[in-house]
């Protein structure tokens, strides 16, 4: 098995570190030091604190492969960017363009590229990537963003202006939709060393940052109030006992929604809430949000409730049980 030979270069102020690896232009021999390599470097990226790792893109090329890392700004950096999530309600046939800004509160420039992806999102709320223009609900296809290039020098700020164009005669315009802009910090790509005979492979990681800003659109005929819980319930494990709400949203539109749990000691009369879950579902999906309780929360019986609030004007949602603890 062959595996990594040896550090060529482990560069964290110029943020690029370059690996070289025995290949033997097998197909086996890549994918047994792509691993090796990625185990060198999560353990590196752990003990880097300006660069806690996010993710990981490889794009090939001819000289060798360019490992991206996704990685949150260096401690105490102020860049900024606002708004996190923008909602929308276009009707079809009809455009509208908005603002997002980023802020270079820092002492040295900044460079980012602007792109547009789809998502889709789990049980938890985790968003999946997916290229633009493949999402089921993808709203990238109707949106475009200007400039995609951005250059803040220091103590600078820029806005980007999104506009979202939402055709007349598309029927996937008539269902809601959904869409991220990607922030990314633009860094500049050194020449990867090969530092070997022609059977071995370099690796160039480049450390960056990125910010996501969410975009959901809204038809005026969606159905927003369609949201219900599911389930409400105590779960007991060794490491922790939580509550668990589950919700799902059975319109055609996307929720914006707060979901809160506050339990009652049946002896004392005490309330204790538990922390405000704000959260965004989107049509279809059911979500299940987990309230941890209290290691010090006294022994006894209980009344939970749970309540969402998903912005109707006429009612909320609520559910109750009684558990020992």
């Amino acid at each position: 098995m062959k595996k990594i030979i040896y550090l060529a270069k482990l560069f964290w102020d110029d943020c690029v570190k370059v690996i070289t690896v025995d290949m033997e232009n097998t197909l086996a021999n890549m994918k047994t030091a792509l691993a090796s390599f990625l185990s060198l470097f999560l353990w590196a990226s752990l003990s880097a604190a300006e660069t806690e790792s996010k993710e990981i893109r490889i794009s090939e090329g001819l000289s060798g492969s360019v490992v991206s890392v996704m990685a949150q700004p260096p401690k105490g950096a102020g860049v900024a960017v606002s708004p996190a999530h923008i909602h929308l309600s276009v009707a079809p046939g009809e455009s509208k363009s908005t603002k997002v800004t980023i802020n270079n509160d820092t002492d040295r420039p900044y460079d980012f590229s602007i792109n547009l992806q789809d998502f889709n999102m789990d049980l938890n709320g985790k968003s999946e990537f997916v290229p633009r223009g493949t999402g089921s609900n993808g709203l990238s296809r109707y949106m475009s963003v200007t400039p995609s290039f951005v250059e803040l020098a220091a103590g600078e700020k820029k806005d980007v202006t999104v506009t979202i164009r939402i055709p007349k005669d598309d029927p996937a315009a008539n269902r809601a939709n959904w869409a991220i802009i990607m922030i990314e910090q633009a860094v500049e790509r050194g020449k990867l060393d090969q530092g070997g005979a022609g059977n071995q492979m370099s690796f160039g990681i480049y450390p960056s940052f990125a910010f996501g800003v969410y975009i959901y659109q809204n038809p005026p005929n969606a159905t927003i109030n369609a949201v219900e819980i599911m389930d409400f319930k105590i779960v007991s494990r060794p490491d922790k006992n939580f509550i668990q709400l589950d919700v799902e949203n059975r319109g055609d539109g996307i929720s914006s929604c707060q979901t809160r749990v506050e339990l009652v000691n049946t002896k004392t009369g005490e309330s204790t809430k538990l922390p405000l879950k704000n959260f965004t579902i989107v049509p279809g999906l059911r979500r299940e949000f987990k309230f941890i309780l209290p290691p010090d929360l006294p022994e006894a019986v209980y009344n939970a409730i749970g309540v969402v609030d998903y912005g109707s004007t006429e009612e909320i949602l609520t559910a109750e049980l009684e558990f020992e603890y």
